[in-house]
């Protein structure tokens, strides 16, 4: 693919992805008069019982993710939605984990605690990982996710999702 090409279709996905999460976005604050585009997460993190908003986000993410895993794997495979749905879906829950993540920074920052969301180390190794060190991950999916959800994939395809590079 030439690099022209990739470009015309990166724009044209982006654009669409735009145009879908104003869209939704609306969707997602529930009334008119309502302007939190996160509103939806919020409701679905208080019915799963999830810590975070980040991580009701996330479970979206995944599903779509999960999808193109097996799309890649066969990509014969009939799909319920085009691969370019997901692929905008995803564009979306990343810029909406983005916007919660800044919004929990900044809630972080006004409360005094040192942690700031946007300066801690990257969420993928940087290097081969041991056996401890991908347990050690295991364990972070399931945190970041949520048990049930986790129990649902199995801890090996989170964790190869959560880091696709593999071992």
């Amino acid at each position: 693919m030439t690099n022209s090409h990739y470009e015309d279709l990166a724009n044209e996905l982006l654009l669409k992805a735009k145009a879908l999460g104003e869209k939704k976005g609306r969707e997602y604050a529930h009334t008119e008069t309502d302007d939190d585009r996160l509103k939806n997460f919020r409701v679905v993190k208080d019915i799963a019982q999830l810590k975070t908003e980040g991580q009701a986000i996330l479970n979206y993410m995944i599903k779509s993710i999960m999808s193109l895993g097996y799309h890649a794997s066969d990509p014969k495979r009939s799909m319920n939605e085009p691969v370019e749905e997901r692929c905008i879906d995803i564009i979306n829950y990343v810029l909406l984990y983005y916007a919660w993540a800044s919004e929990e920074a900044h809630t972080i920052r006004d409360t005094g605690d040192l942690i700031d969301a946007f300066q801690s180390r990257p969420p993928y190794p940087t290097q081969p990982m041991s056996e401890e060190s991908k347990a050690e991950l295991d364990q972070r999916v399931i945190d970041g996710m949520g048990q049930d959800l986790a129990d649902q994939l199995s801890q090996t395809k989170a964790r190869d999702i959560y880091c696709s590079h593999g071992s």
